[in-house]
């Protein structure tokens, strides 16, 4: 079920090895990474494939790549778009980029369409709730993870949370799985045509540092 992991995913993780990014396998919604746009498939649906690889739908991603400025400032960009050659109703068209800076991630997104009947979404976190991280903290346009990751939208975007049980299936196995799970993310419908999104990830925040970056313009 994993064919959305090279879909611009973003995981944040502190520096240590027992940090798990609030990745947990039970109950894992395999449609949302986090940072990931992508479709909201049924099971079935992202399985599909028989095939060793699994699910593969017909893209073409001429562009791709990273850089960094002395190790300070970093930059992704990916594109991607349907095969021209081959038709699937599930092939996306998105524009994602993000640029790392003084302990913020600035997310960009555009062009982001679809002709499926799913809903299309940014997944901003997927965080599994166990081990004291279970508190989610959330303003008018802000929302920090539990694991202390502050999400701030641009004006005109909408946070969509859910907090509690989730259901899924074991990656190998497809045994039924349950977990709990904080997720939040932005909704570009279903038959999304040229949808944005802009948000900022901030390292470290709090509910303060969060109402004063909210408070202010929002590349500042």
């Amino acid at each position: 079920y994993g064919s959305y992991g090279s879909h611009g995913t973003i995981q944040i993780f502190e520096n240590t090895r027992v940090h798990t990014s609030g990745f947990e396998r039970a109950g894992w919604g395999w449609s949302q990474p986090p940072g990931a746009t992508t479709l909201i498939l049924p099971l079935d649906v992202l399985e599909a494939d028989d095939s060793f690889y699994g699910r593969r739908v017909p893209q073409s991603a001429p562009f791709a790549g990273a850089a960094h400025l002395d190790n300070e400032i970093g930059l992704f960009a990916f594109q991607l778009d349907p095969d021209p050659k081959k038709k699937h109703a599930e092939a996306l068209s998105v524009r994602k980029s993000v640029l790392a800076v003084d302990g913020k991630l600035v997310c960009l997104g555009s062009a982001l369409s679809s002709k499926a009947d799913y809903p299309l979404v940014t997944t901003l976190f997927q965080c599994g709730l166990r081990g004291g991280h279970d508190a989610v903290r959330r303003g008018e346009n802000w929302i920090i993870d539990p694991y202390g990751t502050g999400y701030s939208v641009a004006p005109g975007f909408v946070i969509n949370e859910h907090i509690g049980p989730q259901e899924s299936r074991h990656n190998k196995t497809k045994e039924l799985t349950l977990g709990a799970f904080a997720l939040a993310w932005i909704d570009h419908g279903a038959g999304a045509q040229d949808a944005t999104y802009e948000y900022m990830a901030v390292l470290e925040a709090d509910d303060a540092a969060m109402a004063e970056r909210a408070a202010q313009p929002f590349y500042s």
